[in-house]
């Protein structure tokens, strides 16, 4: 199974993938982005990593329940079940006897010089699981990785990477896999509006998500004119984090000019996400959220 077919069964997403395109809308919005106003020097400050890390759980807590994480400890099977030949019932017996349910904050956190500030990455292995009369995949999570710098957009990425945790254990709750980073894209916005700030955090993550698109659209141009040949792989990676890009920063806008009660139904609607009581294009789908262009729109908000 190739590393797409892994990341889309994985995420419980359906098999169907798009293959991004350029267009005038998203030429435009680049050109707007590339202005003086979007790349001139913003500074990020540094934060304790203790605080970075309260700061996430508390916006967390403040909004949303979260749902325990199944883990299994991977080195206590291979302790169980030692080496040679082994059948389905016996790593299931293994599993039974090493997993345990802890909640996301318990989850470990590590920090590397790998990642940017701006990057993190939840570490999960996928397991055989006994579901009822079923036995599904199922998501064991190990760790999150975080910048070995921690800094004031630490806490909406730590936020970034729970929220991914809340997607990938409730399986099914992302239906089309270009849709994957949206939620967490936007709560990590929304992370970084509720720290306030004169919302300088927040105009930092909206510049960095900004040259991101930047970046995805440089990538297809060069692949459609042939100065640069990506795999099929590649371009849906590509499409992916563009698609959700837009898409969350549309949802944002609508939550961001949004009256208090609009803001509670959205943040409402997240938490029935995480519950398993829809997915996350039932959701988009009534408030007519897409990864549709308006510059109009996003122009006005990232100058405001």
């Amino acid at each position: 199974m190739s590393y797409l077919s892994n990341m889309i069964y994985g995420n419980g997403c359906k098999r169907k993938v798009e293959i991004p395109k350029s267009s005038r809308e998203l030429e435009e919005l680049c050109e707007f982005i590339s202005t003086d106003y979007l790349t001139r020097d913003i500074y990020v400050d540094a934060m304790n990593k203790k605080r970075a890390l309260k700061v996430g759980r508390e916006f967390l807590d403040k909004y949303f329940t979260l749902h325990n994480l199944w883990q299994v400890d991977h080195d206590a099977i291979k302790r169980r079940i030692g080496k040679g030949t082994i059948t389905i019932s016996d790593l299931l017996a293994a599993e039974k006897e090493c997993e345990r349910y802890i909640h996301p904050f318990s989850l470990k956190v590590v920090y590397s010089n790998k990642y940017d500030i701006f990057q993190g990455e939840l570490k999960a292995r996928t397991y055989t699981k006994e579901l009822g009369d079923i036995t599904r995949a199922q998501p064991s999570f190990i760790k999150i990785d975080l910048c070995s710098k921690a800094t004031i957009v630490t806490p909406p990425v730590y936020v970034h990477e729970l929220t991914h945790s809340q997607l990938q254990s409730n399986l099914g709750s992302v239906r089309y896999y270009k849709n994957i980073e949206l939620l967490p894209y936007f709560l990590e916005l929304v992370c970084a509006h509720d720290m306030g700030e004169h919302d300088y955090i927040l105009k930092i993550l909206e510049k960095f998500l900004s040259n991101e698109i930047v970046k995805y659209r440089n990538e297809i141009t060069n692949h459609e004119n042939g100065t640069y040949r990506m795999t099929r792989e590649q371009l849906v990676e590509t499409g992916k984090y563009l698609s959700s890009t837009i898409s969350a920063l549309n949802l944002f806008i609508m939550y961001y000019n949004g009256s208090p009660s609009t803001k509670k139904y959205i943040l409402q609607e997240i938490q029935k996400i995480f519950d398993g009581l829809q997915d996350l294009e039932e959701f988009t789908k009534r408030l007519y959220i897409t990864d549709t262009i308006d510059n109009k729109v996003l122009q006005k908000h990232l100058v405001r």
